[in-house]
């Protein structure tokens, strides 16, 4: 019989390792090409830029871009993180609660 809780690869903590490590590259990831995407900051010291190039007029209503599709995958990214968080969470209390009952 194998041995399940020592194997890495069947292992709650390396699943939520592994998890968290993937979401930390899509936020990255996710970061650098919105920072990418040339949204302008003001355009000077006494001016202030209201609007973006290309966004839609009140009248036209909203249109996904490239950003707004980039922020849908950095939201997706915090969710995966979060989720691997409390699949660390889980093991790490079950793994208690056996030493406990052994003990």
């Amino acid at each position: 019989m194998s041995n399940v809780i020592g194997s890495a690869d069947n292992s709650a903590f390396y699943s939520a390792r592994q998890g968290l490590n993937r979401a930390s590259e899509d936020i990255t990831q996710t970061s650098l090409a919105i920072n990418a995407s040339g949204v302008p900051s003001s355009a000077g010291a006494g001016t202030q830029n209201t609007s973006l190039p290309g966004a839609p007029t009140p009248s036209e209503g909203p249109v996904a871009g490239p950003v707004t599709n980039e922020l849908i995958a950095l939201t997706q990214s915090r969710i995966n993180a979060q989720a691997s968080a409390r699949v660390l969470g889980v093991a790490t209390d079950t793994v208690g609660q056996l030493i406990d009952t052994l003990a």
